[in-house]
């Protein structure tokens, strides 16, 4: 079986799975037609998210970029923002291997809203945990808030309120 329909096949399955669980715990229906189309559309994402590019000479701009992580470890990148009008906090995490593969992700938002280390320190937390999930360890992390970093690396925990995840951490 080629990898384009075995990626066709489980993204399928997987569809099929969240209808019935859908039904079963919402008592709601979703259509075929709409979960086809999902099936498709998230798919060609998917396939288009891992694509590996030409080597293309780009002019350097001074602009930081990822670095991979030593052979044997897993680099965890993670990020918050938040909303202010909405009052929404979303986050993400990437987890890649050393040759730059994305092993696991998530992204999500909640209601409610966070001070911005606090949310940081969250996403943060989130990233270890899926680590550890998934099994991607020994791990590295990155992370574009350096005050938090440092706390977490600190020996004392804060007694901030963003010491409470860092004590989780």
């Amino acid at each position: 079986m080629i990898v384009a329909d075995f990626e066709l096949l489980c993204v399928t399955w997987w569809c099929i799975w969240f209808r019935r669980n859908n039904f079963v715990h919402s008592s709601i229906l979703l259509l075929v037609n709409d979960l086809l189309e999902w099936v498709v559309k998230f798919l060609r994402d998917f396939q288009l998210a891992n694509v590996k590019e030409e080597s293309v000479h780009h002019p350097n701009y001074g602009i930081v970029s990822w670095s991979p992580s030593p052979i044997g470890y897993f680099k965890i990148n993670t990020d918050a923002t938040l909303s202010f009008s909405d009052k929404i906090s979303g986050i993400g995490v990437v987890i890649r291997d050393s040759g730059g593969r994305v092993m696991a992700c998530l992204c999500g938002n909640a209601r409610g809203f966070y001070e911005p280390q606090i949310a940081k320190a969250k996403v943060i937390l989130r990233g270890f945990l899926l680590a550890l999930e998934t099994g991607l360890y020994p791990a590295i992390l990155e992370s574009d808030d350096l005050s938090v970093v440092n706390l977490i690396k600190a020996k004392e925990i804060p007694s901030l309120d963003v010491g409470v995840v860092i004590h989780d951490i």
